[in-house]
């Protein structure tokens, strides 16, 4: 096994060794004593990182800022992961214990796997010995390629069912809400506002983060999976269908998606619900409030902006969506920090106009929607890119707390859009109900 050591900021160093593995996954699933444990794998599956320990820990207002000064000092390998609270302002009932308002790492062991192949990555700190670092990344690589024995799959937790289900708002609660937007909308006080339900389930044994996760990303190929946890108290985890932007130099991608349908349970009654979704008045207006802004955001930080002519249908396992991509490059000196600044939240996932959504969603809702809804993903030297973490869940202890909303425009109604958010659970619950068959 080869050894390779990188350029890295000068306070540790980056250590590398192939390894003949393709399940960073079901490595971290095996790392239980750290408190840190990351997962990031893209959309189209070129890249898949998963991390354990903290190199360096970045907290804070300005950990974007701070995450893309160090990363600039690194070699392009280098990563931080991380990502921010839906509102820093807001503050809830403790649920969130050990997210800070906006945190990114440096893991201390990586598995890496992307186009050059895959390979174990030590981030070394001063004054730790770097050739005690460097046998234990052999040994890693030595087990995970099979020198060693062992099982490298992800653990199957065995749920059972749910002890208790608890939806806060419960349904009285949503229609109120629902009601009160509504007269907003009549009033012309907000165009669209997203409303949320966490969903908690209880049940008779800690819930296993990441062998739900591998579970999650098995019935949801086509969406970014990731897990984030900065302690042992908590972890979060998604499967999200929506990247909030990805950055190559200047170069910025980013898309609308806003509008559901489910899928068909025949090619015949699939094609009939996307047809349907596109003729949706109320869906497309959904669609253009979000794509409007996010081409204003980028006509104000870059030029040569780009977009699709017409919204099309993003199919995925579980749901079809209405997608809009936009591009530009970005002006000189507009750093991921701009980025978050001005993109976050968009109307997906707040509302427009942003400033009154976002004081209706504070006063409205009876949760804390913490790091659900936010971006997360990786800072790099000459890159990032980052989901929105929608379809996502907060484990914790013997709880799982499932999140998720639907963007609530004229025409909406209080049924429907309750039904919708059902749908989009799915993902999760399904996969308990699977589980708990297997139990029987």
């Amino acid at each position: 096994m080869m050894t390779s050591t990188v350029t890295a900021p000068p306070w540790f160093q980056r250590v590398s060794v192939s390894a003949g593995a393709h399940m960073p996954l079901a490595w971290l699933s095996r790392q239980q004593a750290t408190g840190v444990r990351v997962y990031w794998q893209a959309r189209d599956r070129s890249l898949e990182v998963a991390g354990i320990g903290a190199a360096h820990r970045i907290v804070g207002p300005t950990a974007v800022a701070q995450a893309q000064a160090l990363a600039a000092q690194g070699d392009e390998g280098l990563r931080l992961f991380g990502g921010v609270r839906f509102d820093a302002t807001h503050r809830g009932d403790g649920s969130w214990d050990g997210f800070p308002d906006a945190c990114f790492v440096v893991p201390e062991i990586e598995l890496v796997r992307d186009a050059d192949g895959v390979r174990f990555v030590a981030n070394i700190p001063d004054g730790v010995n770097v050739a005690d670092v460097n046998a234990r990344l052999v040994r890693m690589a030595a087990q995970a390629s099979g020198e060693v024995g062992g099982d490298w799959q992800v653990g199957d937790w065995q749920v059972g069912e749910p002890r208790a289900r608890q939806d806060v708002p419960d349904r009285p609660g949503w229609d109120r809400i629902m009601q009160s937007a509504l007269l907003a909308m009549d009033a012309c006080e907000i165009e669209k506002i997203v409303l949320a339900r966490r969903t908690a389930l209880t049940f008779g044994r800690a819930v296993d983060a990441l062998a739900l996760l591998a579970r999650l990303r098995d019935v949801t190929p086509d969406c970014f999976h990731f897990c984030m946890q900065f302690s042992e108290a908590a972890t979060f985890i998604g499967a999200s269908p929506e990247r909030f932007y990805r950055r190559c130099g200047r170069l910025l991608e980013t898309e609308a998606v806003a509008g559901t349908r489910p899928r068909g349970k025949s090619a015949e009654a699939d094609c009939r619900l996307g047809d349907e979704l596109l003729a949706s008045a109320k869906e497309r207006h959904e669609h253009l409030c979000v794509r409007d802004m996010i081409r204003e955001v980028l006509a104000s930080v870059g030029t040569a902006v780009r977009v699709d002519p017409a919204p099309i249908l993003l199919r995925l396992a579980r749901g079809q969506h209405l997608f809009s991509g936009l591009a530009a490059t970005l002006h000189d000196g507009v750093s991921d920090a701009d980025l978050f600044d001005k993109l976050h939240p968009t109307p997906a996932v707040g509302g427009a106009p942003t400033p009154s959504a976002m004081a209706r969603i504070r006063a409205w809702e009876p949760f804390d929607r913490g790091w659900y809804a936010a971006p997360v993903g990786w800072i790099s030297r000459d890159a990032s890119e980052f989901a929105v973490a929608i379809r996502s869940a907060l484990c914790r202890d013997k709880a799982l707390l499932l999140y998720s909303g639907a963007g609530i425009v004229p025409g909406s109604s209080a049924s429907g859009e309750w039904d919708e958010i059902e749908h989009k659970i799915q993902d999760f619950a399904g996969i308990l109900d699977d589980a708990a068959g297997r139990d029987t």
